[in-house]
């Protein structure tokens, strides 16, 4: 790969010529530009000669394969290359002008260049979600300041932003091209579920910090907006296949044809299957793990103002675990064998109109369809969203961006040993609108933009989430950007609904004097409002040249109305001979919580060379909760002690001759005094090869450091899992 910095846009342009494709239209009508931007319809071709290079490249492809293979190069382990470039292009063949210069949506609603974005944004591109050497999006997610992703075992993770970690961290907002994966059974999201072809992504835009006024209710301390290929841009075939200490077995295809000059459809698949972990005790936890998915995509664009996206997808996922179940006699928590099932799928329609270049108009709807079952959860459900929205630039230095939306959620909960729901099926409805005005002020040195989002929900009724931003270019290269906003989090079916037994309690021990056994059930209730955070930030961007560029934010957030537990009065129970007796130790949830929490993140990135880019990034969070005063609810300290106070991590990305490749990564995490949890520093590795330009080699190391280090205590499952040393290889090919 040819990873020679590029000298200017001119000379990017020279040493692509013809080759480079038509740009798709943005949102504003003008074309896009770096590397956010994706690829407009081909011209016609001459079908006779194409399909006569095809035979050639074809012959010729068997030719190299067989010289290979005589050869005895081995089919073994090493890095992935793209054999074409990536619709954003190579991380080591943009300048770090370029790299500021991509075009990022999930803040506005909008294209808009990532330099002038205002507010705490960090992008990963599909080339560097694959150079991480993650498998799966959570671990991808390691490497963006600001964001704590904490494996618990082989298919669990707590992934969050700015706090508030846990198994089922409720504060984050995480979309696939625009679909929301947000579970309303527990506020949170399934990361076990989410099965995405890691080859198929275009980027990752991750906004630290509300986002609510575009995306609504739950966007509290962060989005996460996952964004996938134009089918456009992966026309030919992809096959990739590994295997490793802790992967038994990776698998994916992908297949895209252009079935008209202005349209391309792609199909894909993959299947993966991972090994158990052992916890601490050396016992296996029995968690291993299995996904698979087949989906398919077609982009069709008739016109540069017109656009139809059709996506349509199946997942299904087996893990195994085993699951603690509290019990009234010796042991008090018993340790179950089961296998969560998770099955869904969705359907995707999205029309773009731009009928000029001050207007535009979108209709997104989709439907998604899940179900889970295991030992403690036996829930499905069905919703179905629809959203508009347009964009109108009345003057040149004003623009509004205004939508509004449905979205209907029914589902059916079964009982399970963990509890119940009453009633076991229900429906919500919330509807939708926001609008958010732009105002170039001082000759467009000083951006201004307000808006709000408004929605009506069935738990909460009405709420308003606003927000104001402020940006100042003083000068080229250099940006500086402040905000404040509200957003809330809407209650969650189990926090209205459920009865959920959550712990046991020996008799004579601890704090139970009584010669009883006890139950800690939990119990919803119709009171229970929505959490509310008041987030003020600030931030500033510097770009030099070619060779470094630096981003920093720094925030303030105040929450109120956080969820609580109040404990209720003893409740003592018999069976029906009256020789076994206990009591259940009631818990109802109450908004009884408030908090702050404060910290900075710096992200900064240097080109060292012409083959070598360093991307690092630093974050520090202090986060202080308490009671409201005359509260008897219990306390909720600990969620101080969850969430490291420090972290960072330093990435290299480095070329060599003979096309090699290698990536390193090292990451530190504080520790976790409320978890008694340990910080550790450790270190992953990729090389690879790419010995003809269709076949890649590659080799990953992961968690090299130490043989193995604990990230996060599981809640629903038992034992305490240690995170090993793992390395995996395999192939890939492109045709």
């Amino acid at each position: 790969m040819d990873t020679r910095k590029s000298r200017g846009r001119g000379s990017k342009s020279r040493r692509r010529g013809s080759k480079r494709k038509a740009p798709r239209p943005s949102r504003d009508g003008a074309p896009l530009r770096g590397r956010g931007a994706g690829n407009g319809p081909r011209p016609p071709r001459d079908r006779a000669r194409a399909t006569a290079d095809g035979i050639a490249r074809r012959n010729l492809l068997l030719l190299k394969i067989l010289r290979a293979l005589t050869l005895g190069i081995p089919v073994v382990a090493v890095f992935f290359f793209p054999a074409a470039p990536a619709a954003l292009g190579d991380l080591t063949e943009l300048s770090l002008e370029d790299l500021m210069e991509i075009e990022v949506t999930t803040v506005s609603k909008k294209s808009e260049q990532l330099s002038s974005a205002p507010a705490a944004v960090y992008v990963m591109s599909g080339e560097e979600v694959r150079r991480t050497g993650g498998t799966t999006i959570a671990e991808a997610l390691r490497y963006v300041p600001g964001v704590q992703v904490s494996r618990v075992s082989s298919n669990w993770w707590a992934v969050t932003v700015r706090g508030f970690a846990g198994n089922f961290a409720n504060k984050l907002l995480v979309l696939v091209d625009g679909r929301s994966v947000y579970t309303p059974f527990y506020a949170g999201t399934y990361w076990d579920a989410q099965n995405i072809l890691l080859e198929d992504i275009d980027r990752i835009e991750v906004i630290r910090g509300p986002g609510a006024t575009l995306w609504g209710a739950n966007a509290v301390n962060g989005v996460i907006n996952i964004i996938t290929k134009d089918a456009r841009e992966t026309e030919g075939l992809f096959v990739h296949a590994g295997a490793g200490t802790r992967e038994a077995g990776l698998g994916s295809f992908r297949y895209g044809a252009a079935i008209s000059p202005s349209a391309s459809l792609r199909l894909y698949g993959n299947y993966t299957d991972r090994k158990a972990l052992h916890d601490v005790s050396g016992r296996s936890g029995e968690d291993d793990w299995t996904t698979s998915l087949g989906g398919l995509r077609f982009d069709w664009a008739p016109t540069p103002a017109r656009q139809l996206t059709a996506l349509g997808e199946w997942t299904g996922m087996g893990a195994g675990a085993l699951f603690g179940i509290p019990t009234l006699s010796a042991p008090d928590n018993e340790a179950v064998r089961d296998t969560t099932h998770s099955r869904g799928g969705f359907g995707l329609l999205r029309w773009i109109e731009a009928p000029s270049a001050t207007s535009e108009l979108s209709l997104q709807t989709y439907v998604d369809w899940s179900e889970r079952e295991d030992i403690q959860i036996d829930e499905g459900h069905l919703a179905v969203d629809v959203e508009l929205q347009h964009r109108w630039k009345p003057r040149k230095r004003a623009e509004l961006v205004w939508g509004a939306g449905y979205r209907s959620i029914a589902d059916d909960v079964d009982p399970t040993m963990a509890g119940f729901v009453i009633p076991a099926r229900r429906t919500v409805d919330v509807f939708s609108g926001f609008g958010q005005a732009e105002f170039l002020l001082r000759d467009e040195a000083v951006h201004l933009t307000i808006g709000s989002k408004f929605e009506r929900n069935d738990y909460t009724g009405f709420e308003v989430q606003p927000s104001a931003r402020l940006q100042v270019l003083p000068r080229p290269g250099h940006a500086l950007w402040g905000s404040v906003a509200r957003a809330v989090r809407t209650p969650s079916r189990i926090e209205q609904d459920a009865v959920l037994t959550w712990a046991s309690i020996p008799p004579s021990a601890g704090e139970n004097p009584l010669p009883y056994p006890g139950l800690v059930t939990l119990y919803g209730t119709d009171g229970f409002a929505s959490e509310v955070l008041t987030a003020y930030e600030t931030g500033y961007r510097f770009t030099r040249g070619d060779d470094l560029a630096l981003d920093l934010a720094i925030f303030y957030n105040r929450y109120t109305e956080l969820r609580t537990g109040e404990a209720g009065n003893l409740v003592f129970h018999e069976d029906d001979e009256g020789s076994v007796a206990w009591f259940v130790l009631p818990f109802r949830g109450t908004n009884q919580g408030e908090g702050q929490s404060y910290g900075a993140e710096l992200a900064v990135d240097w080109r060292a060379s012409d083959r070598i880019l360093f991307r690092s990034g630093y974050s520090a969070l202090q986060l202080d909760v308490w009671m409201a005063d005359g509260s008897d609810a219990i306390e909720i300290e600990a969620a101080e002690g969850a969430s490291p106070e420090h972290q960072g991590f330093l990435q290299c990305f480095l070329d060599l001759p003979h096309r090699l490749g290698a990536d390193v990564g090292a990451r530190y995490v504080g520790d976790l005094p409320g978890l008694d949890i340990e910080s550790y520093v450790t270190l992953d590795a990729r090389v690879g090869w790419r010995p003809i330009e269709p076949v890649e080699i590659f080799a990953v190391g992961t968690n090299l450091i130490e043989p193995e280090h604990t990230e996060f205590p599981p809640q629903l499952q038992s034992g305490l899992f240690e995170i090993e040393r793992g390395v995996y290889g395999g192939v890939s090919v492109r045709y």
